[in-house]
């Protein structure tokens, strides 16, 4: 797709999960979320597939990924309460490293909330934190205004998730694309995660590649 086809993309995935019966269900989740998250000033943002979809990356999403920020974690838990979130069982998280790490189930939608994504394999790490970079925000009419995390960040939660989860490797290359087509609009993330984290050599190349784009 070109840059044009990616704004197009976005906005027939807006206007799906405003008006599509398919996506009712999310469509109210998110409406909650974002109400409750406002009311108690829980700091948060979409990331993973939500967040993809939502830029026009995707075309679909089954669940939220969410981060927090750390500080407001205690506020994050009573405001899902206070919304009837039932909390569940994290499962294995072999080489997340993450503060934070809760999953919770609203409306038979899954919502899995982390502060300080800290993904670590072998001797490599990095660390997607709230306060490290700009939030950016879709203002979704009859939802609310929506935050996610950059899409450069996106791209260093995949690659290093890609390591152990090859299925990972697909959106990966779709972020690539994105790049390819439309930019990079935060190069200082890539630029601040070279100097502060070792990453896999793979992944520090395609990093520094992308900042010669």
């Amino acid at each position: 797709m070109d840059k044009e086809e990616y704004k197009y993309q976005k906005e027939v995935n807006i206007k799906a999960l405003r008006n599509d019966r398919e996506y009712e269900v999310r469509r109210r989740v998110l409406k909650e979320v974002a109400d409750v998250f406002e009311k108690e000033k829980v700091d948060w943002a979409l990331s993973c597939s939500s967040q993809l979809f939502l830029n026009g990356v995707v075309d679909d999403f089954h669940d939220f990924d969410i981060l927090i920020g750390g500080y407001t974690v205690g506020e994050m838990k009573k405001a899902l309460e206070k919304i009837g979130a039932i909390s569940r069982d994290i499962g294995d998280q072999t080489n997340f490293y993450s503060d934070n790490f809760f999953r919770y189930r609203l409306k038979e939608i899954d919502l899995d909330m982390v502060s300080s994504f800290r993904i670590v394999i072998f001797d490599t790490v990095y660390c997607c934190d709230y306060y490290e970079f700009d939030i950016e925000l879709s203002n979704i009419n009859g939802i609310g205004t929506i935050p996610l995390i950059p899409m450069e960040a996106s791209y260093l939660l995949y690659g290093m998730m890609e390591c152990w989860q090859p299925q990972r490797h697909h959106k990966r290359c779709l972020i690539e694309q994105y790049f390819e087509e439309c930019g990079i609009a935060n190069p200082q993330i890539f630029e601040n995660v070279l100097e502060k984290y070792k990453l896999p050599g793979w992944l520090e190349n395609n990093v520094k590649m992308l900042l010669n784009l």
